[in-house]
C-alpha cells in the first residue's frame, strides 16, 4: 500500500488540461515492469538470457550490458529473448496509463507489453520503433497518425534483432546511429506537445542524459517523480529545466490521473480519422480540367482530401508558391497529357515532386540525404505520386519523349541567350529560366519513371468511379 500523499492540485489540473489538449507525452522507463525483487524489464531479461545460455553470456549488472559471441544472437539469444517477451504480462500500472488518453507513448524498453494492453481493452493505436539506418543519411519520413494514441519504442524492437540493445556495443552504435539521423521521425511528434511526464526511470545513466539532450526536452515542460539524490536533482532541474512532483512514486501520479480519466475530468480522445491529402497536378485544357473535375467530385466522399488551384489559390496569391505545396502533400495526383508536358507551371510541379521542395535547400537536411541517394529519391517519387495518362500523352515511346524533351532543351537555350543582367526585370527572368532549367534538367528521367508505373484509361477511371485509384492510394497511406 503506498503511503505517499497525493500530488498536488494545481498540478494534477495542469497536467490534465494538457492530457485534454493532446499536447501532454509520457516516457515509460524499464522500471515500470519490475518484479517484486524490484528488477526492471531490462535486468530481468538480461539475468533470464544468463540463467538460459550460462556461459555463452555475460552479464555486467552494474552497466545493465550484456557481452557474447556475435554469432548468438540470431541464433540462441533470439528464440530466448522471444519467449521471454511472449511469455510477459501487463501491470496494473500498464492497465491504467492504457486508459489515460495520451497522445504519444515513448516505451525505453523493447517490449510491446502495454501494445498488449491496448489490443486487450480494443483500444486504436499507431505503434512504431527506432531501428539503426544503414547509414546516417538515411531518410525518415514523418510517422501519419491513424489514431488518438502513438506508442513508440525508441530502443527497439524485440521481435527485431537488428533493432535490440544488447550489448555496450549496440549502444554505441545506436548513439552514433541515433545522433546523425537527419530526421528522427519520434521529435516531430515532440514539438507537439507541451509536456513531457516521465515514468519508471533510473536516471543516472549517461545514456539516458544523452538521449534527453538529442531529444530536446530542455525546450519541453518536464516533470518526474521526485529523486533522493540531491546531485542527480539538480542535474537534471538545471541542464534539462526538470520540475519535479513531490511524490517519488510514479505509481502514484499514474493512479491519480487514471481516477481523474474515471471520474471524467480527463476526456477520452475520439480516434483520428487520418484522411491522405493529394495535391491534383493538371492542364487546364478542357479533357483534364474535367478529368480533374470528376475527381474533386468523387475522393472526398472517400476520406481523400485534395488540394486543387481553382479551390486553394486564392486571389493574389503566388502561383509558384501554390505550385510548391506539391512537397507539403501526401502525395500528388497527376493527369499526363500532351499539353501537360509542354507547360511549363505543369512540369515545375511534377519535377518539384521528384526532386523534393528546395525552398530551404541548404537547411533542409532531409531533402539533402534524398538527393544523394537516387535510388531512394526514385522510390520516394513512385511512392507519392498517382498518374493518370490522357489519350493524347505520347510517354510510352522513347522517340516521343525525346521529341517533348527537345522542347524544353531548346527553351532553355533560348532563354539563356536572353540574359542581362542590366536590363529591368532580371531577376524575374532568372526565376523563370531556373524553372525551365528544372524540368530540362529532370524532364527524361522523371517521365520514363511515368512510363515504369502502370496506368488505366481515363475512361476506364470514370466508369469505376475511380476504384483503382482510390483503392492504391488506402494501400499506401
Amino acid at each position: 500500500m503506498i503511503n505517499e500523499p497525493p500530488i498536488k492540485n494545481s498540478v494534477l489540473r495542469s497536467i490534465i488540461k494538457f492530457i485534454n489538449n493532446r499536447e501532454c507525452l509520457v516516457i515509460l522507463g524499464p522500471h515500470l515492469l519490475s518484479n517484486k525483487e524490484g528488477k526492471s524489464i531490462n535486468a530481468q531479461l538480461n539475468t533470464y538470457l544468463v540463467d538460459e545460455l550460462e556461459d555463452d553470456v555475460k552479464y555486467y549488472d552494474e552497466e545493465g550490458f550484456l557481452s557474447f559471441d556475435q554469432s548468438f544472437r540470431d541464433a540462441e539469444i533470439k528464440d530466448c529473448i522471444k519467449i521471454f517477451f511472449d511469455d510477459l504480462e501487463p501491470n496494473t500500472l500498464y492497465e491504467k496509463i492504457a486508459e489515460i488518453p495520451f497522445s504519444t507513448i515513448i516505451n525505453t524498453a523493447p517490449d510491446k507489453t502495454l501494445n498488449k494492453v491496448f489490443d486487450q481493452k480494443g483500444k486504436g493505436y499507431d505503434y512504431d520503433y527506432y531501428i539503426k539506418p544503414e547509414d546516417g543519411d538515411e531518410f525518415v519520413k514523418e510517422h501519419i497518425k491513424k489514431h488518438a494514441t502513438y506508442i513508440y519504442n525508441i530502443f527497439g524492437d524485440y521481435e527485431n534483432m537488428d533493432s535490440m540493445i544488447l550489448t555496450h556495443k549496440d549502444l554505441f552504435d545506436y548513439l552514433q546511429s541515433i545522433i546523425s539521423t537527419t530526421n528522427l521521425n519520434i521529435k516531430n511528434q515532440l514539438e507537439k506537445v507541451e509536456t513531457v511526464l516521465f515514468f519508471g526511470f533510473s536516471f543516472d545513466k549517461w545514456y539516458f542524459q544523452l538521449l534527453l539532450w538529442i531529444m530536446e526536452i530542455k525546450e519541453k515542460r518536464a516533470k518526474m517523480p521526485d529523486i533522493k539524490q540531491a546531485n542527480i536533482k539538480e542535474f537534471y532541474s538545471s541542464e534539462f529545466k526538470v520540475k519535479f512532483f513531490d511524490v517519488e512514486t510514479a505509481s502514484v501520479i499514474i493512479d491519480q490521473l487514471y481516477q481523474a480519466k474515471l471520474n471524467g475530468e480527463i476526456v477520452e480522445q475520439e480516434p483520428i480519422l487520418f484522411q491522405p491529402q493529394l495535391f491534383m497536378s493538371y492542364n487546364w485544357e478542357d479533357e483534364s480540367n474535367e478529368m480533374a473535375n470528376n475527381i474533386e467530385k468523387t475522393l472526398p466522399d472517400h476520406g481523400i482530401s485534395l488540394i486543387r488551384d481553382k479551390k486553394h489559390l486564392g486571389y493574389g496569391d503566388l502561383i509558384k508558391t501554390f505550385m510548391n505545396r506539391i512537397n507539403e502533400a501526401n502525395g500528388a495526383i497527376v493527369i499526363i497529357s500532351d499539353a501537360y508536358l509542354k507547360s511549363k507551371n505543369c512540369m515545375y510541379e511534377l519535377t518539384s515532386l521528384y526532386i523534393g521542395d528546395q525552398k530551404d535547400e541548404e537547411s533542409n537536411e532531409d531533402v539533402a540525404a534524398l538527393k544523394k541517394d537516387n535510388t531512394k529519391r526514385k522510390e520516394a517519387f513512385r511512392n507519392r505520386i498517382f498518374p493518370i495518362y490522357m489519350t493524347d500523352a505520347k510517354i510510352f515511346d522513347d522517340k516521343d519523349i525525346q521529341k517533348y524533351q527537345d522542347i524544353w532543351t531548346i527553351l532553355m537555350k533560348e532563354k539563356g541567350a536572353e540574359a542581362d543582367p542590366n536590363k529591368p526585370g532580371f531577376k524575374e527572368y532568372l526565376e523563370e529560366f531556373q524553372v525551365i532549367q528544372q524540368i530540362e534538367k529532370n524532364f527524361t528521367e522523371v517521365i520514363m519513371l511515368l512510363k515504369g508505373l502502370n496506368g488505366t484509361t481515363p475512361e476506364s477511371h470514370i466508369n469505376s468511379g475511380f476504384k483503382e485509384l482510390i483503392d492504391l492510394i488506402k494501400q499506401r497511406f
